[in-house]
């Protein structure tokens, strides 16, 4: 199994960071990523081409985004489509259907109150012969009343992943009960295996939605989900278990719904292995000076040549063709945020022998 398991969305900026990843840096990366409607596409393939222009047909797992009503008329006849993918009949069969035609797909579960088509759904994903991916949410009570129903004894050989998705994480959580809620959700689920093996992977995010109230122009921001993980990888109730708890993530990326955002004060954005670091200014100082600001931040590190960092270069130098807008910054942040977790544990700045390109 990879390193590091980023949760993706099939929006544009989070397909430009993951297609600017370099190659090397890749495959050491297994994103589960959710499928929805590519904007202002009339068809749900386009979310599946534009996938794989970023990931090739390297493995991932592939989940299903909520369906949501069609924000246009030309988006219509792909949202409705994706709607057709969580119907639970003859064992959600319109999605065993789509995940067949991708041999690079492991599927994702999709749960359901009714034993008969989630196990319906189970015998068909499993008979793929890819393996198959559980994902617990905390916001659904960890699924762990679905988990109950499913009959793992025809799984013996088939390989599965277990992600424990926290989902987002508040500023102000006590993270010791979060991983007490996250721990029990893992011996839960090692229990309901009945003795078979399974990898497990844990998902959280601490980015904010907004900056304002944190601080106005720069501020340091701890990636609680590193702790979070490390705290329960670590505790005596895991180890006991037998339990292996990798680490995974949201990407640098809100993980809890929110309105759709429409701009704001520019702001770039620098990860580190186990932080966030920001600067904003004012519309009128621009990207420029943001740029500049991050580079000067002790933490800055002038060995990292990701195109992410590359991006950061390039507008503090003053060219911003591109970047004029938060938009394009997000994928710079992701992009940057990937490359650093994939080699978490390596040498994040050590060569990487094959090209980027814009």
């Amino acid at each position: 199994m990879a390193k590091y398991v980023p949760a993706l969305t099939i929006r544009n900026m989070e397909m430009r960071a993951l297609a600017n990843l370099a190659g090397p840096t890749k495959d050491l990366v297994f994103p589960v990523v959710s499928l929805q409607a590519w904007p202002n596409a009339s068809k749900l393939e386009r979310s599946l081409e534009k996938l794989e222009e970023a990931f090739a047909t390297r493995p991932l797992a592939l989940d299903l985004a909520d369906a949501k009503a069609e924000v246009n008329d030309k988006m219509k006849a792909a949202r409705d489509h994706l709607a057709s993918l969580h119907d639970e009949s003859d064992g959600f069969q319109n999605w065993c259907d789509l995940v067949a035609t991708r041999a690079n797909i492991i599927p994702v579960v999709q749960w359901s109150d009714s034993p008969l088509q989630l196990n319906g759904q189970i015998e068909k994903l499993a008979g793929l012969g890819r393996g198959l991916v559980f994902r617990f949410r905390k916001s659904k009570g960890w699924n762990l009343g679905q988990l109950g129903a499913v009959d793992f004894s025809e799984l013996q050989h088939v390989p599965k992943l277990m992600i424990l998705d926290y989902e987002q994480i508040g500023r102000k959580e006590d993270l010791t009960l979060a991983g007490h809620s996250v721990q029990n959700a893992a011996l839960a689920v090692k229990s309901a295996l009945g003795g078979l093996h399974a990898d497990f992977t844990f998902l959280g995010s601490s980015f904010p939605s907004q900056f304002s109230d944190i601080h106005p122009t720069t501020q340091k921001l701890q990636m609680k989900e590193r702790v979070l993980h490390s705290l329960v990888a670590a505790s005596p109730p895991i180890l006991a278990a037998g339990i292996t708890l990798s680490y995974g993530d949201h990407a640098a990326v809100y993980a809890a719904p929110r309105e759709r955002g429409y701009g704001g004060p520019p702001r770039v954005d620098y990860p580190t292995a186990d932080s966030w670091i920001y600067h904003r200014r004012t519309k009128a100082e621009g990207f420029v000076p943001a740029a500049t600001a991050v580079m000067a931040e002790p933490d800055w590190d002038d060995a990292l040549l990701c195109w992410g960092a590359q991006e950061i270069r390039r507008a503090a130098a003053g060219n911003v063709t591109g970047l004029g807008a938060l938009s394009p910054w997000t994928g710079v942040r992701i992009a940057i945020h990937m490359h650093l977790q994939a080699h978490a544990g390596g040498d994040p700045t050590a060569p990487i022998e094959e090209p980027w390109e814009e």
